[in-house]
């Protein structure tokens, strides 16, 4: 869904990668990704972090601070040329994200589903570039 908002709201600036690699290369590329990305992030951000600050802060404004911090840590990496277009674009949608992902580690207390969930969303962004270069 954020995908299709984030080409609609970035139709100007977006560029497409072209991959000139073969497919199962691009595969190999996402299961590491998925590996760093989406098991890394979970595991400091939801399990590390926001567990160790739900006592002091509580549950909700915890969740609100790790996916602010969560979504700024996504400015390095997907920075475009205008800083507040990228700070715009990192804040509603990781945080939304962000917000969805640590109600989902507050409730279940599960990180293969968090992990998972997270993976699913990053994941398929790596196949439709490819489709489309």
């Amino acid at each position: 869904m954020w995908y299709i908002t984030y080409i609609l709201v970035n139709f100007n600036t977006l560029t497409l990668h072209k991959y000139d690699i073969p497919y199962v290369y691009l595969i190999i590329g996402a299961a590491i990704s998925f590996i760093l990305n989406a098991v890394l992030e979970e595991l400091f951000y939801r399990v590390w972090l926001q567990t160790r600050f739900e006592p002091l802060l509580g549950f909700i404004p915890t969740i609100f601070m790790t996916s602010f911090l969560w979504a700024l840590w996504h400015m390095g990496i997907q920075y475009h040329t205008n800083f507040l277009l990228t700070f715009a674009n990192v804040i509603v949608f990781h945080s939304i994200t962000g917000i969805f992902l640590g109600l989902l580690w507050l409730k279940y207390r599960n990180i293969i589903l968090n992990i998972v969930v997270h993976g699913l969303l990053n994941f398929p962004i790596y196949i439709v570039t490819y489709w489309l270069s």
